[in-house]
């Protein structure tokens, strides 16, 4: 089986080849999450990503 946009070229199950979800981050990962909803290649760019959220949600009141 392979998913569409994938080339076939990994072992693992390249339906669980992501991309990183942070702005400007251009990582590929390989998601190994139970349910495969990983959005981020590490926690630093999900630290990056949630706190610039909350920073803007701060500056907005």
């Amino acid at each position: 089986m392979v998913c569409p946009g994938s080339d076939g070229v990994t072992e693992t199950d390249p339906c669980r080849l992501g991309r990183c979800s942070a702005p400007g981050c251009r990582t590929v990962f390989v998601d190994v999450s139970r349910n495969g909803r990983r959005a981020y290649c590490s926690r630093l760019c999900a630290t990056r990503v949630h706190v610039s959220a909350h920073r803007d949600r701060k500056q907005r009141r």
